[in-house]
């Protein structure tokens, strides 16, 4: 059965039931008669209060009923409601990628902003590309999230280049008395967690709310080499707030919160191009394999000095005979779809000094913040105070694997006839082990000034905000070779590339610099520091022409500094090569810190236009820029920040939309068509370091656009069934896309493109699935003794993913299915789940990379592509205790 399919039938055909809960924050007002209808909804992400089916954006909205129903806390949980956000984790759990349409993020800041009560709490991870691991961690005491499309950088500032998400908290209410909750989960994976909340008046104008957390799991997989646990989480936590409400007109609410969250490593599959073992009988170099899932091609143009050769000579031939000089100039590449993976494939590496699996992440987060409220004759004035604190430390096996590597006998090492050392040396493959020790410790503040008012016709907003982070990290990668290869002879071959001043090339003992590769885990620190500063001003202007048509002028100059550190050391050079760090003239000297600055300036318009045509029907149109700095990349695996330099991108974003309510309120329909304009969008590519490693940096993709549409339709036909559907289609597509503009194309830069140059144009950006639906299904009603019950069936469906700029890996198409029911009385609720119904087992998130574990000849780092497994069908039950 197809996938759209089953889709397609559980939308048609599926009993679901709820009791007070809707979907999608559709909550329903209490039954009239014969008339039930689908109750307004309020949201503040324009920082004010508006009806969401008046609202001139693109908003989804999820309420505190559902939030509490599904336990949704982190960004992962919101994207799995959303069809218009997909998230991602890559390569660690600080590489978190949040994409709101497509406008997907492969290197850079990420393009969505990140806001709590309105407070931007958006970062940059240094190291790794994506927001840091805080951007996925639970938060506490949620009453609504809301998810804003397109770009928003009038109303947040700073990094709302594709849109926004925005988490509003619950505030405690003075006169209401003492109240609040107590809930406890548990699943049969093992998980369990306890939160509590408490909230009571202090006065008749003052109210003070408490809550707590903490959770356990051990995670849904185990390392099939240690045994140990993967995925598993801990998390303990709290949050105070006090929230005041003047008799005149001055509010203020003060909030703060603190998580410790410690995390085992992620269950992480390396799908390799290449693997070390299955060489070919004739095979005199030990050239490996290919994957599965991949194949052997041609290098367009061939490869140091070999022509280009054709399939059919790849077809006869091992890859990367070109590395040893022999033809034909073929590499291995992953094609089609790649997500088939299991428990059974992960193949993570131990500590060395423990044998047993690296530590994870732990996460210590203190968060502040303060609104103040209060209306000044005709104007209202916000302003809003946050700050952040942040100590995030992550130990984890960085290739992803434990390969074991083939070899020959004693002495064959005096085949290769430039060899120089001890004659029983062995040819044996050669692969790396690396590990991923880094530490990062910063603190964000933020002020930001709101006026607003009305005059006539006209409303108006100006608004002030400074925004600043201080990051500074520690990026203690350490590499050392695999035990299995032979170091005299790897030594010798290293010494005649890696030294020039070795006084017999090939002999180790003649060279100053070059002693021998790193055979142990041996710490190599390097720091990396970054201090952001960020300015703006920004204004709107509404005119009202009569009662049915808005026009809005907004905008919004901004000026950021971003000042970088960084230890020029290399994890390769300095690491693996265990070499001191030399200058040009191969003088050993002590590294000192290196300074570069970025400084960027813009102006970020937006203008739209709406019209209510009747009570239930709205209309809108609007044009807006997005605007996203430009830097230097720290992604790299050194501390060199004097070079890495990519451009800033720019966004324009059209949309026409409508919203309406028929049926007398029980069907609400809305839905949008957009395109964006996308102009030097951060990409990755691959680079060679002087001696022919491939890693992976950044740079600027010319020209990008991005339309489609999206549809978002609630039904209610009775009082009991309640139906819901969000679908968006995205097409994307570099226009001008061609590597050898900005520097020398890569070995698999050239074969993804399928040409010289690295030109990607007319391809799909990777991470971007065409296609994402969800929907749902639910009875609710209520028992003779006053208990509330229901069911629900919810799907979610996303169509398959590119994982390379070429286009040639992907994840297959897949749809997860939950169900959920429950009963509720006057104070209690209980909740029973299953998640996963169909126990989908394949891939859903990858991320592509290099493969470090087996590097053929010692030369080259094949194409590799990060995959993470799935949850698998988990049971559950959650209650909740209201008083």
């Amino acid at each position: 059965m197809s996938v759209k399919y089953k889709l397609a039938l559980a939308v048609a055909v599926t009993t679901v039931v709820s009791g007070s809960v809707s979907v999608h924050a559709r909550e329903v007002e209490a039954l009239r008669g014969d008339d039930f209808q689908l109750e307004e909804i309020l949201v503040t992400a324009r920082k004010k209060v508006e009806n969401l089916q008046s609202v001139p954006v693109s908003i989804d909205a999820i309420g505190q009923a559902q939030l509490d129903e599904k336990a949704i806390s982190s960004l992962a949980d919101v994207a799995k409601y959303s069809s218009s956000l997909t998230f991602q984790t890559g390569v660690l759990p600080n590489d978190t990628r949040p994409s709101i349409r497509g406008v997907n993020i492969t290197r850079g800041r990420p393009n969505v902003g990140i806001l709590v009560d309105g407070i931007d709490i958006s970062s940059e991870t240094l190291t790794v590309a994506g927001g840091g691991a805080y951007a996925n961690m639970g938060l506490l005491e949620l009453e609504r999230v809301e998810v804003i499309k397109g770009p928003q950088s009038v109303t947040y500032g700073r990094s709302a280049f594709a849109g926004a998400i925005n988490y509003v908290t619950k505030r405690p209410q003075p006169g209401e008395g003492v109240y609040g909750y107590v809930e406890g989960e548990a699943n049969e994976h093992g998980y369990w967690r306890g939160l509590g909340s408490v909230s009571f008046s202090v006065n008749e104008q003052l109210a003070m709310s408490l809550s707590a957390l903490s959770s356990d799991f051990d995670g849904y997989y185990e390392n099939p080499i240690t045994g140990g646990d993967l995925g598993g989480n801990t998390q303990n936590g709290g949050s105070i707030a006090l929230n005041f409400l003047s008799e005149g007109s001055f509010t203020a609410y003060l909030r703060g919160e603190y998580v410790k969250d410690e995390s085992t490593p992620l269950p992480v599959v390396m799908a390799a191009s290449a693997l070390p073992l299955g060489s070919a009988e004739n095979d005199f170099f030990l050239l490996g394999s290919v994957g599965e899932n991949a194949e052997k091609m041609p290098i367009p143009g061939g490869a140091r000095g070999l022509p280009e050769a054709t399939p059919e000579e790849c077809a006869e031939q091992p890859a990367w005979r070109y590395t040893v000089g022999l033809p034909p100039a073929c590499a291995t590449m992953l094609v089609g779809d790649i997500s088939d993976v299991g428990e059974e494939d992960i193949n993570l590496s131990p500590n060395p000094n423990t044998g047993r699996d690296y530590r994870g992440t732990e996460i210590e987060n203190t968060r502040l913040s303060l609104e103040l409220e209060w209306q000044m004759g005709e104007v209202d004035v916000l302003s809003l105070t946050g700050y952040t604190h942040n100590e995030t430390s992550i130990v984890e096996d960085f290739d992803k694997t434990a390969y074991e590597l083939d070899s020959f006998f004693p002495g064959s090492a005096n085949f290769d006839p430039n060899y120089i050392g001890p004659p029983l040396a062995t040819l044996t493959q050669f692969g790396v082990e690396t590990n991923s020790d880094t530490s990062f410790d910063y603190d964000q503040f933020s002020q930001e000034f709101r006026f607003s008012g009305v005059a006539g016709n006209f409303e108006w907003m100006a608004d002030l905000l400074y925004w600043a982070e201080d990051m500074d990290s520690v990026m203690n990668q350490m590499w050392w070779v695999n035990s299995q290869v032979d170091t005299d002879y790897y030594n010798s071959a290293l010494s005649r590339v890696a030294d020039p001043t070795c006084t017999i090339p090939g002999d180790v003992t003649t060279c100053e610099l070059f002693t021998g590769v790193q055979t142990e885990m041996v710490p190599n620190r390097i720091p990396i520091n970054r201090d952001t500063q960020h300015w703006s001003v920004a204004g709107s202007l509404v005119y009202n022409l009569g009662e049915s048509w808005r026009f809005t002028a907004e905008g919004r100059y901004l000026e950021e500094n971003i000042d970088y550190e960084g230890l020029p050391k290399d994890t390769y050079l300095n690491g693996l090569l265990n070499m001191p760090y030399f200058n040009a003239d191969l003088e050993v000297v002590d590294p000192v810190m290196q300074k570069e600055s970025v400084d960027e300036t813009a102006f970020v318009p937006r203008f739209s236009a709406d019209w209510q045509a009747s009570d239930d029907v709205f209309a809108y149109a609007s044009v807006g820029k997005g605007f996203k700095p430009g830097g230097i990349a720290t992604t790299d695996g050194n501390g060199d920040i004097t070079t890495g330099h990519y451009d800033p991108e720019v966004l324009w974003a059209y949309e026409i939309g409508v919203k309406t309510d028929l049926l007398g309120n029980r069907l609400r329909l809305n839905g949008a068509i957009f395109y964006n304009d996308y102009t030097d969008q951060q990409v990755p590519y691959f680079v060679r370091n002087e001696l022919g490693i491939t890693k992976v940096s950044i740079t600027n993709a010319g020209e990008s656009e991005i339309y489609g549409a999206e549809i978002e339709a609630t039904y209610r036909p009775s009082e009991n069934w309640i139906f819901f559907v969000g679908y968006t289609h995205v097409e994307t597509e570099y226009t001008d896309f061609n590597i050898s503009e900005s520097g020398e194309p890569g070995t698999y830069d050239k074969i993804q493109s399928g040409n010289v140059e690295g030109d990607f144009t007319g391809a799909a950006f990777i991470n971007t699935p065409e296609d994402v639906a969800v929907a749902s299904i639910r009875y609710e009603g209520d028992f003779s003794n006053g208990w509330g019950y229901f069911t629900e069936l919810f799907g979610n469906y996303r169509s398959k993913q590119y994982m390379d700029s070429g286009n040639m890996s992907y994840l297959g198409s897949v749809w997860i299915a939950d169900f959920t029911a429950g009963l509720n009385g006057e104070n209690w609720s209980l909740v029973a789940y299953v998640n996963n119904l169909a126990d989908e087992d394949q891939a859903t998130t990858g991320l592509g990379n290099v493969n470090f574990g087996y590097m053929p000849t010692g030369q080259v780092t094949p194409f590799a592509v990060n995959l993470m497994l799935p949850n698998p069908r988990t049971f559950g039950a959650r209650f909740r205790y209201s008083f």
